[in-house]
């Protein structure tokens, strides 16, 4: 298996944030941007991806 590239998982979060907000606009739902702790987020993707890499290191090929 492939490690998890955090990076294209961040922009796909980001795309889909976007596509959302989006979507709350037309909808007159518009929540602010405020209300998207994106450093917490962040931080909580880059532990999973990290054990998740630590975890298939350790299972070797299948």
């Amino acid at each position: 298996m492939t490690p998890i590239d955090q990076n294209r998982l961040l922009q796909m979060r980001s795309a889909i944030l976007s596509q959302n907000q989006a979507l709350q606009r037309a909808a007159g739902l518009d929540a602010p941007q405020s209300a998207i702790d994106a450093t917490s987020f962040t931080q909580t993707l880059s532990d999973a991806v990290r054990a998740v890499d630590q975890q298939q290191a350790r299972r070797g090929p299948i």
